[in-house]
């Protein structure tokens, strides 16, 4: 039982170094906002690795984020040196498991990946610096140059498409008003404006806010009493429909003699 335990143990182990040398091969760069994912770049397969001779004869080897699979120098070399000056010697010039990632100098395109950890080179230990540099061109990945500078580091140059970074922008979240309730971030032009609601005269009662032109005013609240009971808006009382009267026609001055003279006739 003791065994099983250990095993699993050192599964779990296992799988969260796995999960860490992941995360490792992520870099962001705060200054640009620049996000790149450098497994990409790894290479998977034996005997596929990344190479460059120098002017020597030295031929170098190297992985992204990843110890070299070509069977030379140490099983967790990043970068091995394949020395031809008078033998064949190999040389580990950086361990994978001592990565570094860093901004390249003026915050370009890319990411300096570094490999510290290397054999002793003149009572020190070898170290490799590769500047993992954007071309969109690069679409596989190739070391361009390579220098020793100063003694037992070694400096490489990789043009790749996979080094280009790729840009985040955070979701902006809703700030907190004084008042403890969310203020919603201002919505682009042509979303509705939410209706204002109406503020308190001076007597208590809710004074409509004019709206806008073509909608309907609301109508005003009932306003409570001090008993408590709600006191009913008055409504006009309609005033009843009176009839004008008509004047009956009056008889002219002239009409009236007429009518004596016709009298003095029959007498």
């Amino acid at each position: 039982m003791s065994l099983v335990k250990i095993f699993l143990v050192a599964a779990a182990i296992g799988i969260s170094l796995a999960a860490a040398n992941d995360n490792d091969c992520v870099f962001e760069n705060a200054a640009t906002g620049l996000s790149y994912d450098l497994s990409q770049l790894t290479v998977t397969q034996t005997g596929q690795d990344y190479s460059i001779t120098n002017e020597n004869g030295d031929t170098f080897y190297a992985n992204v984020c990843a110890a070299v699979g070509s069977g030379r120098c140490s099983d967790t070399s990043g970068v091995c040196q394949l020395s031809m000056g008078g033998f064949q010697s190999e040389y580990s010039c950086g361990a994978a498991d001592d990565m570094h990632l860093f901004a390249l100098p003026d915050d370009a395109d890319g990411v300096t990946l570094e490999y510290g950890g290397g054999d002793l080179c003149s009572g020190v230990e070898r170290k490799s610096i590769i500047a993992l540099q954007c071309d969109r061109t690069a679409l596989n990945a190739t070391l361009t140059a390579v220098e020793e500078n100063p003694t037992c580091v070694y400096r490489f140059t990789m043009k790749a498409a996979a080094a280009c970074g790729v840009a985040t922008t955070p979701t902006p979240t809703p700030t907190a008003s004084p008042d403890g309730t969310a203020t919603p971030t201002a919505s682009p032009a042509g979303t509705a404006t939410p209706t204002p609601t109406p503020t308190a005269s001076p007597d208590g009662t809710a004074t409509p806010t004019a709206s806008p032109a073509g909608t309907a005013t609301p109508t005003p609240t009932p306003t409570a009493s001090p008993d408590g009971t709600a006191t009913p808006t008055p409504t006009p009382t309609p005033l009843p429909a009176t009839a004008t009267p008509s004047l009956a026609p009056s008889s002219s001055p002239s009409t009236r003699s007429e009518e004596r003279r016709e009298g003095k006739e029959c007498r």
